[in-house]
């Protein structure tokens, strides 16, 4: 029972070491997260009209060629 806990203990130790470093070392990205998150909140707001456009590009270059349009 002792020898099971004092290797959970060893365990969790390890554990919480490496997680330590991994946060560590992911407290750098934050800044460059921070950037992506103002980024993509504007890419949302041209989703619509991207939209339109992909759309339109579609039906117009379709199934049917050009010779076929006119």
């Amino acid at each position: 029972m002792k020898t099971n806990l004092v290797n959970k203990k060893k365990s969790c130790t390890k554990k919480l070491k490496t997680a330590g470093i991994l946060i560590d070392s992911l407290a750098g990205e934050s800044v460059r997260w921070e950037a992506n998150v103002v980024v993509f909140r504007k890419e949302l707001l041209l989703i619509p009209g991207n939209s339109v456009i992909s759309s339109g590009m579609i039906s117009y270059s379709g199934s049917f060629t050009s010779g076929f349009r006119k």
